[in-house]
């Protein structure tokens, strides 16, 4: 059985099927990574247009002033954060995809290392924008166990096949 480890469909599951395993369901973490690949993409998209318009105003302005340099330096350093944040947010969540929960892959201890090295990488994205970040890493933490059962279930079935 899967699930997404509700409260009371694990409790159902327990008291129902004494003998069957109930694995998390990735399909709502995969949602959320989505989700947060999403907004930092579109804070990106916002970030160059906010530039982009800075650089416009500067240019048709005859007489440019020290505000309007800030104005521009201000939006070049916050497209620069948001594209530090998105191409990493990017990356991490392709690794956590293709390499850590992909049912074709790795073994088990290497799935672990790879994800606690994706965890603590969004652990250090929080220190430059905690939003939405925190929440995630939170919940990699938390459920890394359930996430990752199904390597060990596939390493014991590829174990008595060989």
């Amino acid at each position: 059985m899967v699930s997404d480890e509700g409260n009371g469909l694990l409790a159902g599951h327990k008291s129902v099927f004494l003998n069957t395993k109930c694995y998390y369901d990735n399909f709502h973490l995969s949602r959320e990574l989505m989700n947060l690949r999403r907004f930092f993409r579109n804070r990106l998209k916002t970030a160059i247009s906010t530039r982009q318009k800075q650089e416009k105003t500067l240019l048709s302005k005859s007489d440019t002033n020290e505000e309007a340099f800030n104005q521009r330096a201000i939006a070049m350093a916050e497209e620069d954060k948001a594209r530090h944040l998105s191409s990493t947010i990017d990356t991490l969540i392709s690794w956590l995809e293709h390499d850590v929960l992909n049912k074709a892959g790795s073994a088990l201890s290497e799935r672990e290392m790879l994800y606690e090295f994706i965890v603590t990488e969004l652990k250090s994205l929080e220190e430059i924008e905690s939003h939405r970040i925190r929440s995630i890493r939170i919940t990699l933490e938390n459920k890394k166990s359930s996430v990752l059962a199904f390597v060990s279930e596939l390493e014991e079935k590829f174990k008595l096949i060989a």
